[in-house]
């Protein structure tokens, strides 16, 4: 078979004024999670790719001139999982943050997030780092650590690829018996029971790592109002933007503004803040609940605008459906949102609040 092989159409694979034995380091900056990736180009492997919403990211431009490999804004292009050398986002700690290591893909976050989210079980040391400046992109051609990576893992697939005989089969050599139901009753329970405590502690982790510390920050915030005495201030701010008619029009036309709107969608945090902050004026007695429920739709119109290319990309879209599908989507967003809220203020009137 390796005689079959053909090196020149490899050569033709990849552009001759590219290296294919450079090697870059990328570390976890100030903050940051991760020890750090190595990262290598290969014919098929030949693509920076840029999701951090505001054009190519210094950082994405460093790995891409240090590798000697185009840098591509996802944003604008389409680049196949397949063609990743690896990807750099600014998520604050939501799915887009798990997508890619979930598919196996080096990726580098210039924000300072330790893995959460819903797919943070896929965020590795090995796959993420977080808090990367340019600082921390550097060269590492020779590096023994680059030159090891990932020795192990050919022996690892064997031995999972190596045939093992079902249970069914195992159960079939022995007659059934009380025995036999007893040892099922057992493992089936067992499973159960395990089952039933992964999920309690997936629910605990998850309000932890992500409801827990929103709501400290939002105490905080709040207690930094009150401490210094800016709490008129704050309840000021969130009846006129928040607590009337032509305030929440006028927050949902800046939120919803194509340029802004995957800024402001990351994380979902900015809608989540508002929100907590009204509920608290609410509580309070300071605003009418009336201006909740449009509200809710006046704060959260940019929600996933930061996610259209990850989602589009995921789908195997072509690289004008998905140029077509942010523009569309975004748009959509823009011309609707006033609707929206417009409908959401008229229904709170109609059931009383």
């Amino acid at each position: 078979m390796v005689n079959e092989m053909k090196p020149d159409m490899t050569i033709q694979d990849s552009p001759p004024s590219f290296a294919d034995d450079k090697v870059v380091y990328v570390g976890s900056g100030p903050g940051g999670w991760g020890v750090g990736l190595f990262l290598q180009a290969d014919p098929v492997k030949n693509k920076v790719v840029s999701l951090t919403g505001g054009g190519i990211h210094p950082v994405a431009q460093k790995i891409a001139q240090l590798l000697e490999r185009p840098v591509v804004d996802a944003y604008v292009e389409k680049v196949s999982l397949e063609e990743m050398i690896c990807v750099v986002v600014d998520c604050g700690g939501t799915a887009r943050m798990g997508v890619y290591p979930m598919k196996k893909i080096p990726t580098i976050n210039v924000k300072p997030a330790s893995p959460s989210g819903p797919l943070a079980v896929h965020i590795t040391e090995d796959l993420f780092v977080s808090g990367t400046t340019v600082n921390e992109v550097k060269s590492a051609e020779g590096s023994v650590a680059a030159q090891t990576n990932g020795t192990q893992l050919p022996a690892v697939r064997a031995l999972a690829d190596l045939p093992r005989e079902s249970e069914t089969a195992l159960r079939q050599r022995e007659p059934f018996g009380p025995a036999v139901a007893a040892s099922l009753f057992a493992k089936t329970a067992a499973y159960l029971m395990g089952w039933l405590y992964q999920c309690g502690k997936d629910s605990v982790t998850a309000f932890v790592t992500h409801v827990l510390p929103m709501m400290v920050g939002i105490s905080v915030l709040l207690g930094a109002f009150e401490f210094f005495g800016l709490s008129s201030l704050l309840t000021a701010t969130t009846r006129y933007s928040l607590g009337t008619l032509t305030g929440l029009i006028l927050t949902v036309f800046i939120f919803s503004i194509p340029v802004i709107s995957r800024f402001l969608g990351a994380g979902a945090t900015l809608g989540q803040m508002l929100i907590v902050v009204l509920g608290y004026q609410i509580a309070l007695g300071n605003i009418s609940f009336i201006w909740m429920i449009p509200a809710l739709f006046a704060t959260n119109v940019q929600v996933g605008c930061d996610f259209l290319p990850t989602g589009l990309m995921m789908g195997k879209c072509e690289e004008r459906t998905v140029q077509a599908g942010l523009k569309a989507v975004q748009y959509s967003r823009f011309f609707t949102g006033i609707v929206c809220v417009l409908v959401a203020y008229y229904i709170a009137v109609l059931m009383g609040f």
